[in-house]
């Protein structure tokens, strides 16, 4: 979104779930967060609901930057370019500390099961109003992301609604290669399905046919 509109401007609601749903959008994400009370609001709201095993405790303009060794997020970071010179100049050690810091934090992590709890509790209407689930998993269904990971293997005619996460690869290993959402296979059974991948030093495509294998499995387990 910083680097689509470096001026400022006013976005709606719809504007901005679009971006985060859509296209991963983490300022986006950020501003929503922001506008709801922030990461504390929105675990008190998983508690509340009942859905465990998911915590939001950072930003994401805190969490990247402390993930990887880099300083409190500035301003002059605005933009993809101006961030990466950022990370760039972070020492190979540093982030290679910072990374494992991170795997082994219970901060801002999120476990299948927990997904798979939020995911059922979506789909059977105990999250949202009828018109917010409609409009969301809408948003889940035409996201761009993960096409090759679990959309890839599923059997065609499926309909998928679903979100991914990814991490950076850095020093040949990636973080967190993640794919969650609610399947709906030709015959009209529903499911709903988490993968995560965490530490792999495969390399993105390899990541992602894992997942895709997953959901290939999957299928053939249910048949």
């Amino acid at each position: 979104m910083a680097d689509a509109y470096p001026g400022r401007r006013d976005y709606t609601v719809r504007e901005l779930l679009v971006a985060a749903v859509g296209v991963s959008d983490n300022t986006a994400a950020d501003v929503l967060m922001k506008k709801i009370g922030g990461p504390g609001a929105v675990t008190a709201w998983l508690v509340g609901k009942k859905v465990e095993e998911i915590r939001v405790d950072r930003y994401e303009r805190q969490l990247q930057p402390d993930s990887v060794g880099m300083a409190s997020f500035r301003p002059a970071w605005k933009g993809t370019q101006a961030y990466m010179t950022a990370f760039a100049s972070v020492p190979p050690e540093t982030r290679r500390k910072a990374v494992a810091a991170y795997l082994s934090d219970p901060q801002d992590t999120a476990t299948p099961r927990g997904v798979l709890t939020f995911l059922d509790k979506l789909d059977d209407g105990e999250l949202l109003s009828p018109a917010s689930k409609k409009l969301l998993l809408e948003m889940m269904t035409e996201t761009t992301t993960g096409q090759d990971r679990l959309k890839a293997g599923f059997p065609a005619g499926s309909r998928l609604a679903h979100k991914t996460g990814t991490a950076r690869t850095d020093l040949g290993m990636n973080p967190a290669v993640n794919d969650v959402g609610i399947v709906t296979l030709p015959g009209g059974r529903r499911y709903a399905v988490a993968v995560f991948l965490s530490g792999s030093t495969l390399g993105d495509a390899a990541n992602e046919k894992v997942v895709a294998d997953v959901a290939r499995a999957v299928t053939r387990g249910i048949r």
